[in-house]
């Protein structure tokens, strides 16, 4: 259980060069007590080293949508402060057009 712990929090981690080498440092040590073993079987090694590597890439891919997840919402603050700077830029502008419209309009007639 502690392994797949480990693969969890290494592959977590934000650099993938990082998260490899400890892929790579929990496989050598799964390795190794598999080979302290009296009669070690081909079974000791591929059914933890699958654990850990499933785990490992989940790891991978909940950090990777936890990084796309905040650049989208930084990017969607920044569309909403754009807009809102652009609407409080037009907001003059159209209440001069129409204060210019109201005052070159055509009188109305008298009764």
């Amino acid at each position: 259980m502690l392994v797949v712990i480990w693969a969890y929090t290494v592959g977590g981690l934000p650099e993938v060069r990082t998260a490899v080498l400890g892929l790579a440092i929990i496989i050598a040590g799964v390795a190794g007590v598999s080979l302290s073993f009296a009669d070690p079987v081909l079974g000791d090694f591929i059914f933890p080293w699958g654990f850990t590597t499933a785990t490992w890439g989940a790891a991978r891919a909940i950090q990777h949508r936890a990084r796309l997840t905040a650049e989208l919402h930084e990017a969607a603050v920044r569309a909403e402060e754009d807009r809102e700077g652009q609407a409080a830029r037009a907001v003059p502008t159209s209440a001069a057009g129409s204060r210019a419209r109201c005052t070159t309009s055509s009188p109305t007639p008298s009764r």
